[in-house]
């Protein structure tokens, strides 16, 4: 598979049990015309196989929640990453969503 295609991520790399990984990403959220880019469905999944090898994911998003997929919202702690993000927000996020 090209780099421009979503692969199945765990064929190569699989995280260490109990590490938490952590996503730089817009999770899908911003569509590019004419670019084919993972759903909220494929994130879901993607995201369930990584908590269910017994890692947390903290996930940095350059957007505002109201623009998350609710459905991607069980399987990570998602952070809106911008200028105002603090430790104290961070810290928030890992409370409600990694318990």
């Amino acid at each position: 598979a090209g780099d421009d295609e979503w692969s199945d991520y765990f064929a190569r790399y699989r995280p260490q049990p109990h590490v938490a990984v952590v996503l730089v990403s817009d999770l899908g959220i911003a569509r590019v015309p004419f670019e084919r880019t993972a759903t909220a469905d494929e994130w879901a999944r993607f995201l369930a196989r990584i908590r269910a090898g017994g890692n947390p994911v903290i996930a940095f998003v350059p957007f505002a929640p109201g623009r998350w997929p609710p459905l991607l919202r069980p399987h990570a702690a998602i952070v809106q990453w911008d200028r105002r993000t603090t430790v104290h927000s961070v810290r928030r996020a890992l409370r409600r969503n990694l318990r």
